[in-house]
């Protein structure tokens, strides 16, 4: 099977990309599938998070860096595409940088994470113009805004709310401010790794919208989540709460079975999958 391929990407850093891209890749290598993380920032932050990783217990993903082909990493991804299930592409911050219109143009899916305050609104709404461009060249690219950080103040819900008025697709699931995310960072794991009740109801819920997005919503089944008692940090409110999470893992379980069609069939994965090969 060809990759399907993720791109994360904003022009503004410290929106948390890289947690977003090791989050979602270790999540999905954790669920059994074959996933490679590209670092294709030259700051390396995610070739030195997997690093941190202890040995015997090694991160549950493949990270490489290709920063150094910048216009030329559609190209360079080829050679992986018939090695794994999930490519997952960190890009740098900066829309100038070649990389994040040159996997667009090959992706099935960009996320787009964004912190609900002033300074990320108006970076992600930059963002709009290059996504059009993409868009002229693939025109089954997903899109979606993916909230980081997200607290449950007057000020973040306002923001979650300016979010929404960017045209481009809020995400369903988002994830809080949970010191589980700096941890898993700093451990080389990711905040399933680290038990954490809550930040696995967030990461499980956007797995699953994502594998939903790339039409492999049966491809790997949620792991059980820890008890309880382990949960650090409050719960967000919003469509990104601990409850919505569960109610959309839930269903996005329920597409278990016409899930192996859509892989097959789907329109968007096809024409995807062959500008890759064309590329």
């Amino acid at each position: 099977m060809t990759a399907r391929l993720v791109t994360v990407c904003n022009q503004k850093g410290g929106c948390g990309k890289t947690h977003l891209a090791m989050t979602l890749g270790g999540a999905l290598g954790a669920r059994g599938l074959r996933v490679l993380i590209v670092d294709g920032d030259p700051q390396g932050t995610a070739t030195r998070w997997y690093a941190a990783a202890p040995e015997g217990r090694p991160f549950p993903a493949t990270v490489v860096s290709l920063a150094e082909t910048r216009g030329q990493i559609a190209r360079a991804l080829k050679a992986h595409l018939d090695h794994y299930d999930v490519i997952v592409v960190d890009c740098p911050p900066s829309l100038d940088s070649p990389v994040t219109l040159a996997t667009m143009v090959v992706a099935d899916v960009a996320l787009v994470p964004a912190i609900p305050a002033p300074g990320d609104l108006w970076a992600t709404s930059r963002l709009v113009g290059l996504v059009e461009q993409a868009r002229s060249l693939n025109d089954a690219l997903q899109v979606r805004v993916v909230p980081n950080m997200v607290q449950g103040t007057a000020l973040a819900t306002a923001a979650l709310q300016a979010l929404r008025e960017i045209p481009l697709p809020l995400a369903n699931n988002w994830f809080g401010l949970r010191t589980a995310y700096r941890q898993a960072q700093a451990e080389g794991t990711t905040a399933l790794g680290l038990r954490d009740a809550r930040a696995a109801l967030e990461v499980g819920a956007l797995v699953d919208e994502v594998l939903a997005l790339l039409g492999l919503a049966s491809a790997a089944a949620a792991e059980p989540l820890p008890p309880e008692t382990t949960t650090t940090g409050k719960p967000h409110r919003a469509t990104g709460s601990a409850t919505k999470a569960s109610k959309t893992t839930k269903a996005a379980r329920k597409t278990t079975k016409t899930a192996p069609k859509t892989a097959k069939t789907g329109k968007t994965a096809k024409k995807a999958g062959a500008r890759r090969r064309a590329a």
